[in-house]
């Protein structure tokens, strides 16, 4: 795929496995890149390279020309957790809490098995409800990853959800969610709770990337399980991540969490 503005050829360099699924895909250009300050004429195309034979479909929608996005604010949140100390509530580290502000769902680090060593954070049914929160946002694009290591005898019946937010505060006025990444111990199977169309063997007694691609300029969020494309939420906005278990979960761990905005 290509355009060309004023005549100049500018080729898609994203990736290409991208037109196997049927997600709408943003293709930002910057056009100071290319010494274009004035666009007249703008063509989209495709062409064969490399002798490459093959036929199919594409939709192109929402071409849009405007000034560069505001600034984003960093609220980028990294934590591996082995600088904290083995039993260590997260309420009382920065950027985190238990729901709704409340210390007694915390949740605790832990030792007992580790992403990167020597910690990771433990979530226990009944005890934890914990909220990685930041200052909500409703611009740029913002990749959100965890790995998660599900025991094999966690819990015969239990879920573990990995809610990402569009809405939350402290005072509990308020709280709405663009979907959950669940982890279903009963049918063993890993999926996006609003969206369960695609669902995948849950992996037990290792680490599984969990990922969601947050676009705000497309609103739109994209759920993965280790790489594997899940589901598309609509998202307008983010302000955090609601991680808790049902009540027979016995234990689920979590590491190398990371939220930033992409460069």
């Amino acid at each position: 795929m290509y355009v060309k503005i004023n005549g100049t050829k500018i080729l898609y360099t994203g990736d290409a496995g991208i037109v196997t699924r049927a997600l709408w895909q943003r293709w930002p250009i910057d056009l100071g890149a290319y010494n274009v300050s004035n666009v007249s004429t703008l063509t989209v195309g495709l062409e064969r390279l490399g002798g490459v034979s093959g036929e199919g479909l594409v939709f192109i929608d929402d071409i849009e020309l405007r000034s560069a996005p505001p600034e984003i604010e960093d609220v980028s949140l990294i934590e591996n957790f082995d600088s904290l100390a083995v039993g260590a509530n997260m309420h009382d580290v920065e950027g985190w809490e238990g729901w709704y502000g409340d210390r007694q769902w915390g949740a605790r680090v832990t030792d007992d098995v580790a992403y990167s060593a020597p910690h990771s954070l433990e979530i226990v049914g009944n005890r934890d409800d914990l909220v990685p929160n930041w200052p909500s946002q409703t611009s740029g694009q913002w990749p959100l990853k965890v790995m998660q290591y599900c025991p094999s005898n966690v819990s015969a019946t239990g879920q573990m959800y990995f809610g990402v937010l569009s809405a939350y505060d402290s005072a509990g006025q308020s709280s709405a969610w663009i979907g959950s990444l669940m982890a279903n111990f009963e049918t063993g199977k890993a999926y996006c709770n609003e969206a369960p169309g695609v669902q995948v063997d849950l992996v037990y007694d290792d680490w599984a990337q969990l990922r969601v691609e947050i676009d705000l300029y497309a609103q739109v969020a994209h759920f993965y399980y280790n790489d594997v494309y899940l589901a598309t939420r609509p998202a307008t906005s983010i302000a955090g991540v609601d991680v808790w278990p049902d009540a027979d979960i016995t234990k689920v761990y979590f590491d190398d969490f990371s939220f930033a905005p992409a460069l």
